[in-house]
């Protein structure tokens, strides 16, 4: 029977609604268009327009649009969104340093996942 914490070392586990707006926003740091961040996130189309309205609405998003048309061109991070990266980083980097405390079961599966995050 595997334990809780072997399921989420799993390579094929899903990624958290959090993984995906840090992977969003981390796209749109400098800039993007909602093609790039679809495909580079590796988004369905209808799965981008939720976290794009989701992030522009807790303002972790801009939209930026050329001055000639309406039409939104691009979407960057805000302060706040580069933040929230920021913030996102440093408690990933927490809990891998923190791996210790696994029981001895889980710690070759916890050092895989940190050798394989390094490549």
């Amino acid at each position: 029977m595997q334990s809780e914490f072997e399921v989420t070392l799993s390579s094929s586990r899903k990624r958290s609604d959090i993984d995906i707006i840090a992977s969003i926003l981390g796209e749109a740091r400098k800039g993007a268009r909602k093609t790039r961040i679809m495909y580079r996130c590796n988004l369905s189309h209808r799965q981008l327009q939720v976290y794009l309205k989701l992030l522009l609405d807790m303002k972790l998003l801009m939209s930026i649009s050329e001055e000639r048309e309406s039409k939104t061109n691009f979407y960057q991070s805000t302060t706040k969104g580069r933040s929230f990266i920021d913030a996102y980083f440093k408690l990933k980097e927490l809990m891998r340093a923190d791996a210790r405390w696994l029981p001895e079961e889980n710690e070759g599966a916890a050092k895989e996942v940190q050798e394989g995050e390094g490549e």
